[in-house]
This record gives structure tokens, C-alpha cells and sequence, in this order.
């Protein structure tokens, strides 16, 4: 019997220096305070030389301690006497001056006399702590990526739905809108289409950077006479198409048509010839001119696009034109 317990003493003797991890037995006194009664191979190894007071000189493993992390062991060894399991991960910086990082994991138990032990093992964690930070600074980067992707994108579709200048939608994704629009079979949308007058003159006399501000402008102030629901678009030029959501009668239309006339005179004043004209958009006193009446058309509930000129003096209903209008 005896022979057999040291050949299996041996076997497992083997297999403790065989591993790169320090296994230990700690027992508690009544007080709180531990001693060592098992220590296996390794310490020294995690140590990064032999300590001077042999491998259960605790006194000495503290020293090793990161200064960031004493307190932390210090604490998990007031803990030992409430019997629960510890896991504590810590850094030391070995004799040998390298920084290791270290878990300790001690799970409590009794002995039939009562006396309190904890069986624990220490493990050098250094390379898989690595290889995590790696990992994580790894996917931090390909999701930094793929935000920046993600915003290309849709900076990309933003260019691709709205005009450059004005900020508006383009004509192509407010034909695709009003498309939409007209597949549901809702009633209660209307088109209105407008332009500014003497544009061609504002170009001719103070050039397409100041004719560029006035498409601005209008744009600008197109936008603050919508409703929550309405779609503005710039259709060419200085052309502009707006999609108005909740109206069930011409007298509707005519009502926002009139409603978007004076976003778009607000802020004006009286020109040569009583004419109304905008405010001036830059310092050489470049001023716009009206813009044209707004066009509508509205068939059984359905919007259509428009032919047809617009007096200037009202907005008038034209004759609608054929579904084809991209």
C-alpha cells in the first residue's frame, strides 16, 4: 500500500512540475492570518528569479506587487477567512524586471478537524492578456472601420438624393417620392412647381456666385414654409417642385401655394418700379427677383406633374401632364 502511495506521490509530483502554473495550500488561523503548509515548483519561475526567503517568503512576493495592484491583493487576503473563492488578477514585475500579469484562483475548504484551507493556483496570464488587448484593439479598429464605411455610405446615398447646391432633394429621388406617393392610392397630395422670375438677369449682372446664393435662399426659404410632411426638390435650374401631403381640395393647394409665396417674400423690400424683390445676398447689393407663382395640378385626389406657364401675379391650376415625367 505504502509503495503504491509514492508511485502515485511521484505521478502526480511529475505532473506538478510538468506545468508552468504554481499550485499552493494556504491554511487560515482563527485570526485572518495564512502560512504556506504546500507550495509546488513554479513560484520562482512567476517571480522572475529565486526569492530570497525561499519559495514561501510571501513578504517578498509583495514586493514584486505593481504598485497599481497592492491593494487589491491585500484586500483578497483580508477575505480569506469569510470561506468564499477568490479570483484576483494582478501584475508584478519580476527580479528579473520584466512585467508579468497573474491570476490567483483559491476555492476554500474544511478539514475534519475544522481548520480552514484554501487549495489555489497561480498562472502567468501575460501572453493571453495580449492577445485580448490585440483582439480588442483589433475590433475596435474594424468597427472604426466600418463606422467610417458606414458613413461613406451614407454620405455617398446623400449625394446621390440631394442637390449639391440647394440641399434639396434632386429630381430623380423626387420622381422616385412622388412615385411612391402615387402607388399607395392615398388621396391628399398635391404637386406645385415653381421658378424664380428674371433669374437669367441676376447671373447676367452679378455673375453664378451670386446667382448660386439666390438659389440658396429660396431653397431656404421654400423649406421653412413646408408642412411636416411636405418634399421639396430642386427640378432644374431655378426650377422647384414641391410635394404637399394633406390636401383635399384646389383650395388647399391654393392656400400652401399662398403660404409658401410668403416664406418666400419674407424679409423683402420694395425695388425699382414696385417690384418686390429680396433682400440683398451680398455686399455689391445683389437682390433677387420674386420668385415665379407656384403651379399645381391635382386629379381625383392624385398628383401629377405640370405643363403650362404660371401668371405671375397667381398661382394658377395648369393642364396636367402626361405620367411621364423623370
Amino acid at each position: 500500500m505504502r509503495a503504491e502511495l509514492a508511485q502515485a506521490h511521484a505521478a502526480l509530483s511529475r505532473v506538478v512540475e510538468a506545468m508552468d502554473d504554481h499550485l499552493y495550500t494556504l491554511r487560515v488561523d482563527p485570526a485572518g492570518g495564512y502560512r504556506a503548509v504546500y507550495r509546488g515548483p513554479n513560484r520562482e519561475a512567476l517571480a522572475g528569479g529565486p526569492l530570497t526567503g525561499g519559495p514561501d517568503d510571501d513578504s517578498v512576493w509583495e514586493t514584486l506587487l505593481h504598485d497599481d495592484n497592492r491593494e487589491r491583493w491585500r484586500s483578497a487576503v483580508a477575505r480569506l477567512s469569510r470561506e468564499a473563492p477568490i479570483e484576483l488578477e494582478y501584475r508584478v514585475i519580476g527580479l528579473d524586471g520584466v512585467e508579468r500579469t497573474v491570476l490567483d484562483s483559491l476555492r476554500p475548504r474544511r478539514d475534519a478537524d475544522g481548520s480552514l484551507f484554501y487549495d489555489g493556483v497561480t498562472r502567468d496570464i501575460t501572453e493571453r492578456r495580449r492577445l485580448e488587448d490585440e483582439l480588442r484593439r483589433s475590433m475596435a479598429e474594424m468597427q472604426d472601420a466600418h463606422r467610417e464605411l458606414e458613413q461613406a455610405r451614407g454620405a455617398a446615398e446623400l449625394r446621390a438624393r440631394t442637390d449639391e447646391l440647394t440641399g434639396t432633394f434632386n429630381r430623380r429621388h423626387f420622381a422616385e417620392i412622388v412615385d411612391r406617393a402615387l402607388a399607395d392610392g392615398a388621396a391628399g397630395w398635391g404637386l406645385l412647381l415653381l421658378d424664380a422670375d428674371h433669374f437669367k438677369q441676376v447671373n447676367d449682372a452679378h455673375g453664378h456666385v451670386v446667382g448660386d446664393a439666390v438659389l440658396v435662399e429660396l431653397a431656404r426659404r421654400l423649406t421653412a414654409g413646408l408642412g411636416p410632411h411636405d418634399c421639396l426638390a430642386r427640378w432644374g435650374g431655378e426650377e422647384f417642385a414641391v410635394l404637399l401631403h394633406g390636401v383635399a381640395t384646389e383650395t388647399d393647394i391654393d392656400r400652401r401655394a399662398q403660404r409658401l409665396r410668403g416664406a418666400v417674400r419674407a424679409h423683402s423690400r420694395h425695388g425699382r418700379g414696385g417690384q418686390r424683390a429680396a433682400h440683398d445676398l451680398d455686399r455689391r447689393g445683389a437682390r433677387r427677383r420674386p420668385a415665379r407663382q407656384p403651379r399645381r395640378a391635382r386629379r381625383g385626389g392624385r398628383s401629377l406633374p405640370l405643363r403650362g406657364e404660371a401668371s405671375r401675379s397667381r398661382p394658377r391650376v395648369a393642364d396636367p401632364a402626361p405620367r411621364s415625367y423623370r
